[in-house]
């Protein structure tokens, strides 16, 4: 939804009521028939009176959207926190692998955590791309 849009739309109509409404009181110490045009002002002011209530629950509406954005973007957040806190403790228990090797033999046993850390990392990401 545009809101920019809406509100525009909202200050036309408002206007649109404000000139009515206008032309209503400048008729009123001409006419003969001042009961039709206090009908007419009354009514004006009814329909202006619920213009804004319409404009008022647009704001209500975009009140909620910009809470369930920032509600939407702190849940990205967390789940980025999360993913990130994720690899963080993958890469510590490799670097704790790493570290408790120390010959020859052990050189395939490092490439092998490596490349079981590289491939979990590479799943965390992916699950957190979908």
């Amino acid at each position: 939804m545009d809101y920019a849009k809406e509100e525009a739309k909202l200050l036309t109509k408002i206007n649109d009521q404000i000139e009515k409404l206008d032309i209503n009181l400048s008729k009123m110490g001409s006419a003969e028939n001042k009961l039709a045009h206090f009908a007419d002002q009354e009514k004006a002011l009814h329909d202006l009176h619920s213009i804004i209530r319409d404009g008022k629950k647009i704001d209500h509406v975009k009140e909620r959207a910009e809470k369930q954005s920032e509600k939407e973007v702190q849940n990205w957040i967390n789940d980025e926190n999360s993913t990130v806190n994720k690899i963080e403790r993958k890469v510590d228990d490799l670097i704790g692998t790493l570290s408790n090797v120390n010959d020859d033999d052990s050189k395939i046993k490092s490439y092998v955590e490596q490349k079981k850390v590289i491939g979990d990392i590479k799943s965390i990401i992916k699950e957190f791309s979908k």
